[in-house]
């Protein structure tokens, strides 16, 4: 199964026993459903689950596992560049006898602290299944 833009080149895979969170069409609770796909049923265009199965066209939103660029790279590169200001400040300051970095370990302490916290804000993608959205079901079978 994928989804991918219309007129787009990039998609996204998903694969039997993999874990897919979604919401359905006209579902009054709002909640997400995080289900475990045991197969595809091409006959009937659905996913199966252990469960049972649902059909594509009744899935509105999907979220995927994973972040985008400013969610995986930003914050990771602030808090590594932030404990490494604050590691070669104090050894710098141990070894040779400087004053206490204060200005160091203060920049790197709010760098490591703005990286931690974007970290914890940025979201995963949300798919939301409409014209220009598409999800379906491809069969390869290869002989």
């Amino acid at each position: 199964m994928q989804i991918e833009r219309r007129g787009g080149k990039i998609s996204n895979t998903y694969r039997i026993e993999q874990t897919i969170r979604f919401q359905l069409k006209g579902d009054d609770s709002k909640g997400w459903y995080a289900k475990i796909i045991r197969d595809f049923n091409f006959d009937n265009n659905a996913i199966v689950f252990q469960d049972g199965e649902v059909p594509l066209a009744d899935i509105a939103l999907i979220q995927s596992d994973k972040k985008s660029f400013f969610g995986r790279f930003v914050p990771g590169f602030l808090m590594f560049s932030g404990i490494n200001s604050i590691l070669s400040s104090l050894t710098l300051w141990i070894i040779n006898d400087f004053e206490f970095p204060r200005v160091a370990i203060i920049s790197g302490l709010a760098s490591t602290a703005v990286g931690f916290i974007l970290r914890l804000v940025t979201k995963k993608k949300i798919y939301h299944i409409n014209d220009s959205q598409i999800l379906r079901l491809i069969d390869l079978n290869l002989y």
